[in-house]
């Protein structure tokens, strides 16, 4: 997801690290996100359905992210 963070935001890859998921992409389903983003981070899969749909959300929100926000 770091590749895609990057692309969405207009980055190079090496700026993209943790705590720098702006907040629009973030997932609202009310599932284990931090736990997911720190997974996402270290290219793990996720290890229970709690991860796995923190994860499934942030990625199909970063799909549709149409980059940050402009002031």
């Amino acid at each position: 997801m770091k590749p895609l963070h990057a692309t969405g935001a207009g980055l190079p890859l090496r700026a993209v690290a943790e705590g720098t998921v702006p907040r629009e992409p973030l997932s609202r389903c009310g599932h284990s996100l931090p736990r997911a983003l720190d997974l996402a981070r270290a290219g793990s899969a996720p290890v229970n359905s709690d991860d796995a749909i923190g994860q499934a959300g942030l990625f199909a929100n970063l799909m549709a992210w149409p980059g940050p926000s402009q002031p």
